[in-house]
């Protein structure tokens, strides 16, 4: 049997509870869809029907199942993703032939190859998201439990993994996914459940219908900027590697200043890791400017003064124990008012998280008050990459509409990593990075 179910659910977390009582069951062999307001316990369910936590009350199917974190850095022990797959062979006592050969199936199904041997520490997000769900199916299990597996995946991958998940369901598994962005689903998932409330209630025909409907993208016409533009950012004879890999070879580039910048590429190009260069986390080869000086000749406590940068995970940005003390230490160098930050406490729902530590909040949780923080500080500059992972519509547009108001009010310059299309109307300009290059998109986007 391969059911997923629960009769009388309950857990409570952080002293407040998000399951009351559920019952539930998923449909064998099918690929069905968990959604949900940030926060409101998903991820926290999903551990549960994976047995990695145990309920307060009631009970779950016993099914063993493949399980996929929501940070991906969660599913590995190993320093490569050959030695964790080899570490999951090992642990399934399997003889070497045969666990060589699974390995080659599942690396090939997902294009992984190229990255057995790469330091797991050096791959992008949406890297890290593949080699999370190869080592998932190397379990072999019936059911498949993926928390937000494209969250940090360019559209392309994105529709290749879905593709192959597809697959996989016709073949006989039962798969549950946790996803904020439904594009994609529509001719692939057979039923979507919604968790409110502490509840588990399975959509109508005409819900999901209406679901769909909201969640279609809006496109934005981007423009060029203007050679006479000032330059936050310049790039002369410039050149990005990460370990032997050549990322990005840039003759020039002026990246205007006072404006939000769309930066996209595929997973791997080294978008995450240009943000890096901008911040002053990594050497580079050629001329980065900021304000038409050498990076190598700011000092760095001037420098952070002025660029501020949200990582795309969240948790590698606090510094203290709780959500209050992490606004306070913003609140010390910040040009926010008050009443500002009290209404973006209220509009992204964080208002009664204040004394809960940061690290044990929902991801979508994890983001906002990451994205609070560095909006507190209103630096001249803030660079953000993945801002809107794991954040429903709800709080996605809250997320662009603040960053907005950043913008406007600290005439900001914003560059923006993000595969979501969420901030589409937020972003002026639309750099791209393909080929080693970086320019300028005009057009729909």
């Amino acid at each position: 049997m391969t059911t997923i179910s629960a009769h009388n659910l309950v857990m409570s977390y952080q002293q407040e509870q998000v399951l009351t009582g559920c019952d539930f069951t998923i449909p064998d062999h099918e690929l069905s869809l968990l959604v949900g307001d940030t926060g409101s316990g998903k991820s926290t369910l999903l551990m549960l029907l994976a047995k990695l936590l145990k309920p307060q009350a009631g009970q779950v199917s016993p099914e063993l199942a493949g399980f996929m974190f929501q940070d991906p850095r969660q599913q590995f022990a190993m320093a490569t993703p050959l030695d964790q797959f080899i570490f999951i062979m090992e642990n399934r006592q399997l003889t070497a032939e045969a666990a060589w050969q699974k390995i080659k199936v599942v690396s090939r199904q997902l294009k992984i190859t190229d990255l057995w041997r790469q330091p797991l520490t050096t791959l992008s997000g949406g890297q890290l998201q593949r080699v999370a769900l190869a080592a998932a199916l190397l379990l072999e299990r019936d059911i498949l439990l993926l928390d937000e597996p494209f969250a940090s995946v360019d559209p392309q991958n994105r529709q290749f993994m879905l593709d192959l998940l597809h697959r996989l369901q016709q073949a006989g598994k039962t798969i549950l996914i946790i996803d904020h962005d439904l594009s994609g689903y529509e001719q692939l998932c057979q039923h979507i459940f919604r968790l409110q409330t502490g509840k588990i209630t399975e959509l109508t025909a005409t819900e999901k219908d209406a679901l769909y409907q909201a969640a279609q993208p809006k496109q934005q016409k981007f423009a060029l900027p203007a050679n006479t533009e000032a330059a936050a950012f310049a790039l002369k004879n410039f050149s990005l590697q990460r370990g032997q890999t050549q990322l990005l070879q840039q003759i020039a580039l002026n990246i205007p200043s006072g404006n939000s910048i769309l930066l996209t590429g595929s997973n791997g190009s080294g978008k995450s890791s240009l943000l890096q260069v901008f911040s002053k986390l990594l050497p580079y080869q050629g001329h980065c400017l900021y304000q038409g000086r050498d990076l190598s000749k700011w000092p760095r406590r001037r420098f952070f003064s002025e660029v501020g940068q949200v990582f795309q995970t969240a948790s590698d940005q606090f510094l203290t124990v709780s959500v209050a003390e992490e606004l306070q230490l913003s609140q010390q160098h910040g040009r926010c008012k008050s009443d500002v930050i009290q209404q973006m406490l209220v509009d992204f729902n964080l208002e009664k998280y204040l004394q809960h530590s940061p690290y044990l909040l929902s991801g979508g949780q994890q983001k906002l008050v990451q994205l609070l923080v560095m909006l507190i500080m209103g630096r001249p500059v803030l660079l953000l990459d993945e801002p809107l992972a794991g954040l429903d519509q709800a709080m996605t547009k809250q997320a662009a509409k603040w960053l907005a108001w950043s913008q406007q009010n600290f005439a900001q310059t914003q560059i923006i990593v993000s595969h979501q299309s969420g901030l589409n109307q937020l972003c002026r300009y639309h750099l791209r990075l393909a080929n080693q290059s970086l320019s300028f998109q005009e057009g729909l986007a």
